[in-house]
């Protein structure tokens, strides 16, 4: 990086791709959950460098994180010198081996408050907020507050101190409670106060710089912030009354009523003035505070907040203001966890609606000068992941915008109860996530791609956050709808508040905001754009801008706008004929890359109009980078598969797409057991089997080897050739889940999702040839068909146990499916 939010990486390098630096490598989450030792750190760090795994933070699971509801079984404590004795010692060790650590800031999340430390520390800081509750006053009796009570109300009238009724009376008394967690979580501060980052980073961040300090700026490159929230959804104390009175010249207690129900359009301004002060306090008080710690001691600052799939989030995850928010990080993120981002197969369970939010990461990286953002991925996605929908998720963020990964997770515990948790769990006995490394190579290209030039994003969305402040969102889904279309028709788009238009400047025609340049700005249905927020978009259409209403009311209201519901005035910067395909643009010093990904369920086909330029293909997942070509291109893509196109006259290193004339079917296969993955009384266990080859159909293996099976087994068929082909590939039809080829007794390399397809060396093939393939499963069916759990409370299986079984039940099957063929 040229600085603390850009990126040096202006023109594509084929060098590059092929060896990516340690910047693009993914970045897992090791989950502190067990007893740690020097001797099973330093395995456990061994395992990882044989995975492929480059980079990691530790992420502590204190014992009194959630000991209901996610018990753990640290130590030594969190904090305390025997654990940084032991963070020490695999600082060490990761240096050794050139690995690069985040420091994860907290002990479990979300951030801010030390695992209670902070809290406990000093009582008065604990979040506390506004609620309301119901008075009865009889007849003629006398109003006397409570002792935490605010205000009260009789409808929207304060009611005085020792005002007496004349009949019985319900009124509304407007309080601030303190949220304890009743020992159910560690208690969280409030993170408005600057005090409670104060106090958070002396116990924490300047410990753990007393502990491993001379590694910062080195070793240790970055901080990791996870969820921090504040009191939600009304921070109050006397502090927010006298700084909302200094600011807009009124008395809060006067319009309480207006927070819970908002009846008038003066309600919903006094809402959105409360909460652009709530998240003007979150922002500046701790993000702030926070990110000036990283910059004095040379470490960038990094994460993500809760809740940014919603409309609302900003409001429901704690931020108050979510651009905001990731505005104050060097790397700005999101995280998809829990299937929200997962190949919208029939019969497949997901969470989510595979929306556009991870936008919210790349516009905030973008309009402060950044270049990259990040995600945290795959936590609760359940141990039958596959490295194809892994594929299809990382993919799908990338063309949003998303460059860095961090992927969830890495477990020190993997004995007991502990072995279950945030599924999945990557190790090497794992059975299929045995072949992580490929992974994390295709990871690593895919990061390097996505990172290289200056993204294109002509259009900003604009993001109706006033009217969420307001209770007023007419239709979130309209929100939601006017990107989905907007992505439908390849119309790449940042997302943009009304702090981003009023603080851009113009600039030919463009609203200029960091590294972003918006040539049009769309307005989806909203009540609430402010006046000076109109203003702004009048003087850029008169620029030569472009502003772009979904309703007329908008379009009315600002001078110069464009009623525009189709978006035909916006135009792709690549034509694809195909649908279900998603679009992306990055500009370089020699030239431009388009990205294309099929984000449906099944292989589809699409045409590309090129307009005669030459272009190369690359395909991230096969590290490849194809001859250049002239004219248009017919593109078949399976599901989650993405490929760019270079459009540029450099000259690279490449090699000729390869085009099969004739197939040769391989047939006659035998099968034979290899190794069971097996969850023992209390470790995980691996069986090994000495079985002869027997023959065998190709197809789902559960007949076979049951259904119960997590493990490997090999394939095994002869053929003969004629003459040996100048180029020949092996394509294996379907594997399920990875596989890897041996040819003569020559390993091909490893496969880990469709297309199961892979060049075979010069000179491997012979007039007699023995093809033994290996193939490896999910470990969901031994997590589902286990008893081993059944003997711990539920509870010790953490508050995801269901969801994940439920998530198991879709990666059930296994084996060699074909066909085989020789392609030549």
């Amino acid at each position: 990086m040229t600085d603390r939010r850009g990126s040096a990486n202006r023109n594509f390098s084929a060098e590059d791709f092929f060896s990516p630096s340690l910047s693009f490598a993914p970045v897992y989450a090791w989950a502190w959950d067990a007893p740690v030792s020097e001797e099973e750190t330093e395995r456990q760090i061994e395992e990882m460098a044989s995975l492929g795994v480059k980079r990691f933070y530790v992420l502590p699971l204190p014992r009194s994180f959630r000991p209901v509801a996610h018990p753990t079984l640290l130590s030594p404590d969190y904090l305390s010198d025997g654990f940084f004795s032991a963070y020490r010692f695999a600082i060490e060790k990761a240096k050794e081996k050139g690995m690069e650590v985040w420091l994860y800031n907290e002990g479990g999340w979300p951030s801010g408050g030390a695992c209670g430390a902070v809290v406990k520390e000093n009582p008065a800081l604990v979040r506390e907020r506004l609620n309301v509750r119901e008075r009865v006053l009889d007849e003629g009796e006398a109003y006397a507050s409570s002792a935490d009570a605010v205000a009260a109300f009789e409808g929207k009238r304060r009611v005085s101190e020792g005002e007496r009724f004349s009949q019985k009376t319900i009124l509304k008394e407007y309080y601030i409670e303190k949220i304890n967690s009743g020992g159910d979580s560690a208690n969280i501060p409030d993170l408005t106060k600057k005090e409670s980052a104060e106090v958070f980073l002396r116990l924490t961040h300047e410990a753990y710089k007393k502990a491993v300090g001379d590694f910062f700026g080195k070793t240790i490159t970055a901080v990791f912030t996870d969820e921090p929230t504040a009191p939600r959804p009304f921070p109050y104390r006397a502090e927010i009354e006298r700084l909302y009175f200094e600011r807009y010249g009124a008395d809060i207690k006067e319009h309480l009523p207006a927070l819970f129900d908002p009846e008038t359009d003066e309600d919903r301004a006094i809402r959105i003035r409360f909460f652009s002060l709530c998240a003007e306090l979150f922002s500046e008080n701790y993000l702030q505070t926070e990110r000036d710690w990283c910059e004095a001691n040379g470490l960038l600052y990094l994460g993500h907040f809760d809740k940014e799939d919603e409309a609302d989030g900003s409001l429901t995850g704690g931020s108050f203001d979510l651009l905001r928010a990731l505005g104050k990080l060097d790397v700005p993120g999101v995280d998809a966890i829990r299937r929200q981002i997962f190949p919208p197969r029939e019969g497949q369970i997901s969470k989510g609606a595979n929306g556009f939010f991870p936008r919210l990461a790349s516009s905030a990286a973008a309009q402060k000068g950044g270049r990259r953002a990040l995600t945290e991925s795959f936590a609760v996605y359940g141990n039958g992941l596959t490295f194809e929908e892994m594929r299809y998720v990382l993919a799908f963020q990338a063309m949003r915008g998303i460059n860095l990964f961090n992927l969830m997770m890495l477990s020190y515990g993997r004995t007991g109860f502990l072995r279950t948790g945030e599924l999945p769990h990557f190790s090497e006995t794992h059975a299929c996530y045995r072949d992580l490394s490929a992974f994390n190579a295709f990871a690593e290209r895919l990061s390097y791609l996505f990172s290289v030039g200056e993204r294109v994003v002509p259009v900003a969305l604009y993001l109706p956050l006033r009217d969420v402040c307001a209770d007023a969102l007419s239709d979130e889904e309209s929100y939601f709808s006017v990107g989905k279309r907007l992505e439908e028709k390849h119309i790449s788009f940042d997302l943009i508040g009304e702090d981003g238009i009023l603080s851009a400047a113009i600039e030919g025609g463009a609203l200029a905001l960091g590294r972003a340049r918006y040539s049009a700005v769309v307005i989806p249905p909203c009540n609430f754009l402010s006046e000076e927020a109109k203003t702004a978009l009048e003087a850029f259409v008169r620029a030569g801008g472009k502003v772009v209403c979904v309703d007329k009311r908008n379009a009315r209201a600002i001078a110069g706008a464009t009623f525009d519901p189709a978006f035909s005035s916006l135009s792709a910067a690549l034509t694809i004929e195909g649908e279900g395909f998603s679009l992306a643009q990055s500009k370089t010093t020699d030239g431009d890359l388009f990205f294309i990904m099929n984000e449906s369920a099944e292989a589809k086909t699409c045409a590309l109009r090129m307009n005669g330029k030459r272009y190369y293909r690359i395909d991230p997942f096969a590290g490849k980078i194809f001859a250049p070509q002239t004219g248009d291109l017919t593109l078949t893509l399976r599901s989650g598969e993405l490929s760019a196109l270079y459009v540029t006259e450099a000259d690279l290193t490449a090699e000729a797409p390869f085009v099969p004339r004739e197939e040769m079917l391989v047939s006659d296969w035998a099968f034979r057991k290899t190794e069971r993955f097996v969850i023992g009384e209390d470790a995980f266990e691996k069986q090994t089997f000495k079985e002869d080859f027997r023959p065998v159909s190709l197809g789902d293996w559960r007949e076979t080897v049951g259904d119960g099976f997590s493990g490997s087994g090999e394939y095994k068929a002869e053929f003969n050739l004629s003459s040996i082909p100048e180029r020949a590939v092996l394509d294996l039809g379907r594997a399920d889940y990875t596989c890897e080829p041996f040819l003569n007794g020559v390993s091909l390399g490893v496969l880990i999702a469709p297309p199961y397809r892979i060049e075979i060396p010069k000179n491997l093939l012979k007039e007699k040839n023995e093809l033994v393939v290996r193939v490896t499963n999910s470990v969901a069916n031994e997590f589902e068909h286990t008893k081993q759990f059944d003997k711990y409370p539920k509870n010790t299986l953490t508050r995801y146990i269901d969801e994940e079984r439920e998530f198991h039940r879709s990666s059930f099957s296994g084996g060699l499916f074909g066909p085989v063929r020789l392609l030549k």
